[in-house]
């Protein structure tokens, strides 16, 4: 039995060992992806670590489902993917698909330790016919993007925020608004 405010449904618990080191870590996880760090005896779990939040991905990742001990040794996750906010992004013949598997890796970062989901290395297979942009620059109210096109996109954006006033900068694609919040460091979907 485990319980813990707003930690319900579909539950999952799984091992990582912490990045650079032998030691291993259990991780339970709800259905939201608010996850808990801690050890597991095989019967009981204690929770070892301040709570983590919930896992990067936004509010569209739900009920994940994990897979470990596989042989390469990593521990891979696929998440229900849904538009909770109602998005009108067309879904016709198909909806409430699932995330790219990620990779779940153990990070030890200033605030504690947390669990970071990495694409898999084996969707760079998929990049055929890419087009590639660099070095494209914006300024306040700026699109780099302007007048480009194309059925999906995988970004890469280096923020130089040492000078900016902005509190929010906000990546608009397709029915989507990926904030950044440069006060926090957090990019949240909205």
């Amino acid at each position: 039995t485990f319980t813990a405010p707003d930690f319900r449904e579909c539950p999952d618990m799984y091992p990582l060992r912490l990045e650079g080191s032998d030691r291993l870590y259990w991780i339970l996880q709800s259905a939201s992806t608010k996850y808990f760090i801690g050890e597991f005896d095989g019967e009981t779990f204690t929770v070892t670590e301040e709570p983590g939040e919930k896992l990067a991905g936004g509010k569209d990742i739900y009920a994940g489902q994990t897979f470990f001990g596989l042989p390469d040794e990593r521990t891979v996750s696929i998440y229900w993917l849904d538009c909770w906010n109602g998005s009108s992004v067309p879904t016709t013949p198909w909806r409430h698909a699932a995330t790219f598997p990620t990779t779940l890796t153990l990070k030890r970062f200033p605030e504690g330790l947390r669990v970071v989901r990495s694409p898999i290395e084996e969707i760079a297979a998929l990049y055929k016919n890419t087009i590639v942009r660099r070095d494209r620059t914006a300024g306040t109210g700026g699109n780099p993007l302007e007048g480009f096109y194309a059925p999906c996109f995988d970004m890469t954006v280096e923020l130089d925020i040492g000078a900016t006033r902005a509190r929010r900068i906000n990546f608009n694609l397709m029915d989507k608004t990926l904030a950044y919040m440069p006060e926090d460091q957090t990019l949240y979907s909205t």
